[in-house]
C-alpha cells in the first residue's frame, strides 16, 4: 500500500514538473504574425537575433494581413513581425518598438509596355493588384482601383492573365524573389512609387520588453551598418 501511494506521489510530482516546464517554454516562445512566408527575410533574421539575446525564442505565423493584426491586437498572437507606423490607431493594443527595422520601397510591376510611371498618381487609371493587409498600399492608394489578394503569387498570376494592369509590391527577395517574372513577361517599372519604414509591434502584455528591444535593435542595426561599410 505504501509503495502504491509513493508511486502515485512520484507520478503527481512528475506531472507537475512537466506542466511547469511546458509553461516556461510557452512563456519563452513568442509568436508573431506575418503575411510573408519567407523566413530568410532580413528583418525576420534580425528579430531572431535580438530575441535570442533576451533568451527568448520566436516563431512566425503566416496569416492574411487583417487576420494577423486582429489576432495580435487581441493577444492571441504576441505581436506583428513588421508593420508601417500608425497601425496602433486602429489596433490600440499593439505597441510599436520604435526602431525602424528597414525601409521598404514599393514598385509597380506590369506586362503592358504602354504603361509608364512618373509618380504614384500616374497609376490611377489602372487596376492594381496587391497583398491584402499591406496598410502602406491601402493608405497611399486609397482612392485607386485596388484588387486585394491573399498571396503575392495570386497578384502576379492575375497580372499574367490580364485581370489587373499592375501589381504593387516591394522588391526584396522574400517578397517576390521566387517568382518567375521574366517567364511571365512581367517587368518592374521605374521609378519607385512609394517608400516607408517598417517597425516591430508587440501586444501590450509584453510592453515591459520594449526598452530592451529598442536598445538591442539599435545596437544590432548599427553593427550591421559598420559591417556593410567595411
Amino acid at each position: 500500500m505504501f509503495y502504491f501511494y509513493w508511486l502515485k506521489s512520484v507520478f503527481g510530482l512528475l506531472c507537475l514538473l512537466m506542466s511547469i516546464a511546458n509553461f516556461a517554454y510557452a512563456e519563452s516562445l513568442l509568436q508573431f504574425g506575418s503575411f510573408h512566408r519567407d523566413e530568410n527575410m532580413p528583418h525576420k533574421q534580425l528579430l531572431k537575433e535580438v530575441y535570442q539575446k533576451l533568451n527568448l525564442q520566436v516563431s512566425f505565423v503566416y496569416l492574411p494581413g487583417e487576420r494577423s493584426l486582429a489576432l495580435s491586437n487581441s493577444g492571441d498572437l504576441d505581436g506583428e513581425v513588421a508593420r508601417q507606423a500608425g497601425i496602433e490607431k486602429n489596433y490600440p493594443n499593439l505597441i510599436r518598438v520604435n526602431v525602424p527595422l528597414q525601409t521598404v520601397t514599393l514598385f509597380a510591376y506590369s506586362k503592358n509596355p504602354a504603361i509608364t510611371v512618373t509618380d504614384s498618381q500616374s497609376l490611377k487609371p489602372y487596376r492594381i493588384g496587391y497583398l491584402r493587409g499591406v496598410k502602406a498600399i491601402e493608405k497611399q492608394f486609397a482612392d485607386f482601383h485596388l484588387e486585394a489578394v491573399t498571396t503575392i503569387e495570386q497578384a502576379f498570376t492575375m497580372l499574367a492573365h490580364n485581370r489587373v494592369d499592375i501589381v504593387i509590391s516591394g522588391d526584396e527577395a522574400g517578397a517576390i524573389g521566387n517568382l518567375p517574372l521574366a517567364e511571365m513577361e512581367i517587368k518592374k517599372l521605374m521609378p519607385a512609387v512609394h517608400q516607408f519604414s517598417i517597425y516591430h509591434y508587440l501586444n501590450k502584455k509584453h510592453q515591459d520588453l520594449i526598452p530592451a528591444l529598442e536598445r538591442i535593435l539599435a545596437e544590432e542595426i548599427e553593427q550591421n551598418r559598420v559591417k556593410e561599410g567595411q
